[in-house]
């Protein structure tokens, strides 16, 4: 992310892309290409640091705590939120599936019910889980 400080008069770069962990270093670490080029080789253990470089544009640009900027996102983890229709995957007025809604809950009910089975509990809650996990 960009965040121009008017204070410093300065932009500032925040990279949440991926983080290494400390002693990560090309020799410690499996690599997903062993045939290639050592040079171009990619470690696997990144992990993802959005939420990391958030944090650290709050306590460095923020004029709240993190305490007060989680609380909307705590309440919605725990009372939920009216879904959008794209994310259901369904028309509202008429109760069909939307077409191109690829990334919906609906069309990717079956995955969860046979491939993530903790998936359902949350997204699918009123159905029942008669697949495996693989």
């Amino acid at each position: 992310m960009l965040i121009y400080s008017a204070s410093a008069r300065r932009v500032v770069a925040i990279n949440g892309n991926m983080m290494a962990p400390a002693r990560a270093n090309h020799r410690a670490l499996p690599l997903t290409r062993p045939r290639a080029d050592p040079r171009r080789r990619v470690a696997r253990s990144r992990v993802p640091a959005a939420f990391d470089a958030l944090v650290i544009a709050l306590g460095e640009f923020g004029t709240k705590s993190l305490a007060e900027v989680l609380e909307p996102a705590l309440e919605l983890a725990s009372h939920g939120f009216p879904m959008h229709v794209g994310l259901a995957g369904v028309d509202a007025s008429e109760g069909n599936v939307v077409a191109g809604a690829g990334a919906s809950i609906r069309q990717n009910a079956h995955r969860f019910l046979t491939k993530w089975p903790s998936s359902p509990q949350v997204y699918l809650p009123t159905a029942k889980c008669r697949g495996r996990a693989r």
